[in-house]
């Protein structure tokens, strides 16, 4: 929504496919490279950061007054980090559901996901028309940031392995 609204803002709003279509590219290629990829520091910790990226990406989005041009590159650059945080998501999903359950737990993750993308993009669609579109885009940062704070919680509260020492 806040790319149309851009696109728009900026008398081009034919333009906003094509750039939809770039940020839809960016998490294309960072899907691809994202999952070519093992998380070296753990699932979690790689999803905390991807997460922190997103906000931070959609910050920059909503900073940019450069033009449709550097909207572009920012929005390919944000979108490159959709797809590996996605995965994320359901990586971890996967690994804590319960046994037998990871079908049902999925269903769940999936209608949420989809519920809140629907009513961020109605509200980001209101907040275009009261603020703009940078509105919007700093609008995106919250769930990422939320979806963050969720995963260092667990992180913190995740018990430590104990180790054992070799009886000798």
């Amino acid at each position: 929504v806040g790319v149309v609204g851009a696109a728009g803002a900026a008398g081009a709003t034919a333009a906003a496919g094509l750039l939809l279509a770039v940020w839809s590219s960016g998490s294309l290629v960072g899907g691809l490279v994202g999952g070519a990829r093992p998380a070296r520091r753990g699932p979690a910790r790689r999803l905390l950061v991807l997460l922190v990226a997103v906000a931070a990406a959609h910050l920059a989005l909503a900073a940019v007054s450069g033009g449709l041009l550097l909207l572009g590159v920012l929005l390919a650059l944000a979108g490159g980090l959709v797809a590996p945080a996605l995965g994320g998501i359901y990586t971890l999903v996967q690994a804590r559901a319960p046994a037998g359950a990871v079908t049902q737990t999925f269903a769940g993750l999936t209608v949420s996901l989809l519920g809140g993308a629907a009513l961020g993009s109605a509200l980001a669609g209101a907040v275009v028309d009261a603020h703009g579109p940078d509105a919007a885009f700093a609008l995106g940062a919250v769930p990422a940031a939320v979806a963050a704070l969720v995963v260092v919680v667990g992180l913190v509260r995740r018990p430590r392995p104990v180790e054992v020492a070799a009886a000798t």
